[in-house]
C-alpha cells in the first residue's frame, strides 16, 4: 500500500488528480463527462496543483465550474414549465 502512495504522489500526481476530479464531476454532473468538459477539468486540476492537491481545491473547482453552474435537474425543468 505504501509504494502506491508513493508512486501517485511521485510520478502520477498528475493522473491522480485528473482521474478524481473527473470521478467527481461525473457524480455530481450525474452524467459521464464529455470532450467539452476537458477545459473545466484541466482548470480544476491546474487549481489542484497550484493547492497542493487540496480536497476544497477540487470540490471548489467542481461547485464553481460552468458545467455544474448550468446544470439542470429535473425538479429545474418541472418548475419553469
Amino acid at each position: 500500500m505504501n509504494e502506491l502512495k508513493q508512486i501517485l504522489a511521485t510520478g502520477h500526481r498528475r493522473d491522480f488528480y485528473r482521474t478524481l476530479t473527473d470521478k467527481l464531476m461525473t457524480y455530481a454532473l450525474g452524467r459521464g463527462t464529455e470532450y467539452y468538459d476537458v477545459e473545466t477539468i484541466d482548470g480544476i486540476v491546474r487549481s489542484m496543483e497550484k493547492d497542493d492537491g487540496k480536497f476544497s481545491a477540487l470540490l471548489m473547482g467542481v461547485i464553481e465550474s460552468a458545467p455544474f453552474q448550468k446544470m439542470r435537474t429535473a425538479a429545474t425543468v418541472t418548475a419553469s414549465n
